[in-house]
């Protein structure tokens, strides 16, 4: 179900959340998790990790990023 417009606040939303992640993946090709909560930090610091976690799952899931032992990367296929 997607949330009508004025029940959700467009800073928590998966998709504007994970358009900020992978910018910043395609500017700095790979990131630590620290590093992230930090990106997403300066976005808006009313974020909880728990939306953060979602996103990356969310992004995982769709097959746009993978993990590797260093942190985040853009998936390459």
């Amino acid at each position: 179900m997607i949330p009508s417009s004025n029940s959700c606040h467009e800073s928590i939303n998966v998709v504007v959340l994970g358009a900020i992640i992978l910018e910043q993946l395609y500017v700095l090709e790979q990131l630590s998790f620290a590093h992230l909560i930090e990106i997403i930090s300066e976005y808006d610091d009313q974020i909880s990790i728990d939306y953060v976690i979602l996103t990356c799952d969310w992004l995982y899931i769709i097959n746009a990023i993978d993990y590797n032992s260093d942190g985040v990367i853009i998936n390459a296929a």
